[in-house]
């Protein structure tokens, strides 16, 4: 069986409850932001006052979402942090209107849209791979090409070019 839209009631009852829930911070609760991937579903997470820590991806969300850099969680604030809820665009409008954001993580809305800008690292590294030299605003003539995709999750690496040389 391939599981191919099938899923089991909880399963179901979690995915919608993550996309169309609206999650409010609970007392022992705080809003983090997503610093860095530290693999095994541990991510390295900053709270609004500046302090960091390592938040746990639990079970029951494990292969039904997936977590970026840069995305806002709500954790249970313990001697480890767990994750909660996961926030998306339309929740963090929510949490706006409702005055529970902290101001530390005030975001444009334009920033939560996924697309690139000219002066964001990871775009420049990507363009920097696929074509060698960093292009200015002028020489762009598409930013939202579906083939220059880079993957945020990924710090850029060093890309050495290789001489082809025929001294045989």
């Amino acid at each position: 069986m391939s599981g191919a839209g099938r899923k089991s009631g909880y399963r179901k009852g979690v995915t919608q409850d993550v996309l169309y829930g609206e999650p409010v911070p609970e007392a022992g609760e705080v809003i983090v932001q997503v610093q860095a991937m530290r693999g095994s579903n541990l991510f390295e997470i900053v709270t609004s006052e500046g302090e960091t820590g390592i938040a746990m991806l639990p079970t029951k969300y494990r292969k039904l979402i997936w977590i970026r850099r840069g995305d806002f969680l709500i954790v249970a604030a313990a001697v480890n942090y767990s994750v909660e809820h996961i926030l998306y665009k339309d929740q963090i409008k929510q949490l706006k209107k409702q005055n529970l954001w902290p101001d530390s993580f005030n975001v444009d809305e334009a920033d939560l849209e996924p697309k690139a800008a000219d002066g964001d690292a990871s775009s420049a590294l990507g363009k920097l791979a696929l074509g060698g030299t960093k292009e200015t605003s002028d020489d762009l003539e598409c930013d939202s090409d579906p083939m220059l995709f880079v993957n945020r999750n990924r710090a850029g690496g060093q890309y050495v070019e290789e001489d082809d040389s025929d001294d045989e």
